[in-house]
């Protein structure tokens, strides 16, 4: 099903980039988030419509790895944003 489906940030954070990372703070509920290199790509990435193939392809690329850990990382990270609120899912 996400197949069919595109990913979009829906949330404004405070971001700031940090060494190997991004720290970001949401104003509105006062959470603050901690993003490793691959998640800091992904939310950067995101910032316009993307599919979770779309966002493999060039995690894949991005960090020499192979397609099955991509995929794995990729959802994990997606999965987790979604349960923070962060994302919208757009059918195609």
């Amino acid at each position: 099903m996400r197949e069919s489906k595109f990913v979009k940030r829906n949330s404004e954070l405070v971001e700031q980039a940090v060494e190997g990372g991004i720290v970001a703070l949401q104003i509105e509920n006062g959470r603050c988030y901690g993003f490793n290199e691959t998640a800091a790509l992904i939310w950067t990435l995101i910032d316009e419509e993307k599919s979770v193939d779309q966002l493999c392809a060039i995690l894949e690329t991005e960090f020499e790895t192979d397609v099955e850990t991509c995929r794995t990382s990729v959802e994990k990270t997606i999965d987790l944003l979604d349960s923070e609120g962060l994302i919208t899912w757009i059918s195609t």
